[in-house]
């Protein structure tokens, strides 16, 4: 969840709205609109507009920070490359990191989707169905034929992936073929190029005595780049990255499968097939809708017509 205001310091409305979320959304985790203070930063920190390198070190610590040493590392860098020691706004925005950078936020599943991308999506949809002049049922309108074609889209991609089958980019890879089997098509795709990555980019530069430590970097950015930090527990088949892409997204990073290579694995664990990125989750998800329904039927009939009844009456009080 975002929240549009780019503020330092709390102010108490802030605090409150921060406390209410806590209370009332208990499995969600309140965060600050990245694009607010990417706004604010130029007028706030002078040095930004001009070196292009504390910009890159800024954006860095926005969003590409793999982990919190990475973070604290560019932080750092970009503090000493523009002598902003002393810089007031700066040092208030890092006491609430927590609340903007995504390395802190790792943890939490959201997709990838930054802070950013739902209220600028929403307000795309809605200035392109929508004007100053519009009325109710223009707006009305044109977000049903919004809804019809992401409708449509969806059908057309649910029947392509029932009636198609996915072809690996490499034939006899078992792990490939398993995840052919299971995902979508475009969720296949992003694996696959994991997969490709894992296979032609990473090298494991150590692996520990017992085997359940990995240490996984590009094979030409040795010097250049963070390396990730792959544990592996073979008894249980839990494998967890510093990286964390399958908390942050359901999917396996290319460091995972690194390792899943090293050890000649033909399958991964089906622990880390998420059903939500199944070709088949919505037949599924149906299926178990429609029999926890018949289950619940007799016991839910009488409270189904009252909620009915009152639903109809609302509507026609609506409506006149």
């Amino acid at each position: 969840m975002g929240n549009k205001y780019p503020t330092t310091i709390f102010t108490d409305q802030n605090q409150a709205m921060a406390r209410a979320i806590e209370v009332a959304l208990p499995h969600t985790r309140h965060r600050l609109c990245q694009w607010h203070i990417f706004k604010k930063v130029p007028s706030k920190v002078f040095i930004y507009n001009s070196n292009n390198k504390v910009r890159g070190l800024f954006h860095k610590c926005m969003r590409w920070c793999d982990s919190e040493e990475v973070f604290e590392e560019a932080w750092d860098e970009m503090i000493k490359k523009g002598n902003l020691h002393n810089h007031e706004w700066l040092q208030d925005l890092y006491k609430i990191r927590r609340k903007w950078s995504t390395a802190f936020n790792k943890d939490s599943f959201c997709i990838g989707i930054l802070s950013t991308q739902r209220s600028e999506y929403a307000n795309n949809v809605c200035h392109g169905i929508s004007k100053p002049t519009s009325s109710l049922t223009d707006c009305f309108l044109g977000l049903e034929k919004i809804l019809m074609n992401w409708r449509r889209n969806e059908q057309d991609e649910d029947y392509k992936c029932s009636q198609s089958e996915i072809v690996p980019v490499i034939k006899n890879s078992s792990i490939l073929k398993q995840a052919a089997r299971f995902y979508s098509r475009k969720i296949y795709s992003i694996f696959e190029e994991e997969f490709i990555k894992a296979v032609g980019e990473m090298s494991i530069d150590f692996v520990s005595t017992d085997s359940s430590k990995y240490i996984v970097n590009y094979i030409e950015k040795k010097n250049q780049n963070h390396p990730w930090v792959v544990y592996f527990d073979a008894t249980e088949g839990n494998i967890q990255c510093s990286c964390k892409k399958y908390e942050t997204m359901g999917l396996l990073c290319s460091h995972c499968l690194r390792v899943f290579k090293q050890l000649d694995m033909a399958k991964f664990p089906e622990k880390y097939l998420l059903l939500r990125w199944s070709a088949r989750a919505r037949q599924v998800f149906y299926s178990g809708y429609l029999l926890n329904s018949q289950r619940s039927n007799n016991f839910q009939s009488g409270r189904g017509f009252i909620f009915r009844n009152q639903v109809s009456r609302f509507a026609y009080q609506m409506s006149t």
